[in-house]
């Protein structure tokens, strides 16, 4: 099993047990990045059965 499968599962875990987190996960309002970083909303993979929708994450700014 590689790291982003775990990731996701881990994920899943999370968002079953913190459904309120899950919710705010899935978009960019409110959340505050660190400084250098900025919120982007990634797709998350898909599996068979499962609902595959984006993820709200603080990622690096890289500069244009």
């Amino acid at each position: 099993m590689d790291t982003k499968t775990l990731l996701f599962f881990l994920l899943v875990l999370l968002s079953s047990v913190t459904p309120t987190v899950a919710e705010i996960a899935r978009t960019c309002d409110g959340i505050v990045c660190a400084e250098g970083k900025e919120c982007k909303l990634i797709q998350t993979p898909c599996f068979p059965g499962a609902t595959c929708l984006p993820v709200a994450m603080c990622v690096p700014v890289f500069p244009q």
